[in-house]
């Protein structure tokens, strides 16, 4: 007989429930630290004046995770970024640093 058909699934169950706010509190730590970083990179384009590129960064981003793929702030900077209002440092600067 194999080891996985001596498993206690019931302890196992509780002992993840258990740990579930642990574990949902180190999603967000990871999760907040990413979009730190995130922000971060994107405010390395703006300082260099890569606009289109710190938008296009940040709207890869938002599409890489489920709960934020095909996030209106994409549309709505995609418009915002082709009538010219991204265009320049305040503009974007504000919109990255400003988006949560």
């Amino acid at each position: 007989m194999k080891d996985e058909e001596f498993v206690d699934w019931n302890f196992a169950i509780a002992k993840a429930k258990a740990n579930l706010p642990l574990l949902v509190d180190m999603v967000e730590v990871i999760m907040k630290e990413h979009f730190i970083r995130s922000k971060a990179l994107k405010s390395y384009y703006v300082d260099r004046g890569e606009f289109r590129e710190a938008f296009s960064s940040m709207a890869s981003d938002l599409n890489k995770h489920p709960e934020t793929e095909g996030h209106i702030a994409i549309e709505l900077g995609m418009m915002l970024m082709v009538t010219g209002h991204l265009d320049t440092y305040d503009g974007i600067y504000s919109y990255i640093v400003g988006f949560n």
